[in-house]
């Protein structure tokens, strides 16, 4: 088995974790699959204003949210970490 750097040494053909290459694994959509909107940029808003007020409809419209599609690739998104 040979070695490469790819960042960090890892044997070749072996999996490497993808916390160990990546401190915040998050998947996040960068844009909405339908209308195309940028949504990888709200995760985190998203997330302190759901702590914050209710519904969850209500807050996705303050982020400039405003279709059907677009609240659904944040409300179906599960937290990978």
């Amino acid at each position: 088995m040979s070695v490469e750097n790819a960042g960090a040494w890892r044997v070749v053909g072996q999996p490497v974790a993808l916390a160990s290459c990546c401190p915040a694994a998050m998947i996040i959509p960068v844009r909405c699959f339908t209308c195309g909107k940028v949504i990888g940029n709200k995760w985190e808003a998203y997330l302190r204003l759901v702590q914050t007020e209710d519904p969850k409809g209500d807050v996705l419209d303050a982020l400039g949210l405003k279709r059907s599609c677009s609240h659904c690739v944040l409300l179906a998104h599960g937290d990978v970490t």
